[in-house]
């Protein structure tokens, strides 16, 4: 979906999963943490697919090296190079 589309309310989303409370808020505790949705309160409101930044995908590539010390390093090049500060 493009960033910004409506995925639908917690509870509405939740109950076409069929998973309990605990199993959805555990998964979109993750899917926020991986910049994927954004959450809105209020009327109108609900879950929105999100862009990640660069940052953000580098971290979860990061996350799926097989640890050998070149693909680390590499990764470290990028992350220095995206965010100098």
């Amino acid at each position: 979906m493009a960033p910004g589309s409506r995925l639908g309310t917690k509870e509405e989303l939740r109950t076409l999963c069929n998973v309990s409370v605990g199993t959805f808020n555990e998964a979109l505790r993750l899917l926020q943490a991986r910049g994927l949705v954004t959450v809105k309160p209020g009327p109108g409101g609900g879950l929105f697919s999100a862009e990640q930044s660069p940052m953000v995908r580098l971290g979860n590539s990061v996350l799926a090296l097989d640890a050998q010390a070149n693909d680390v390093a590499t990764a470290v090049r990028i992350r220095n190079a995206l965010d100098p500060c």
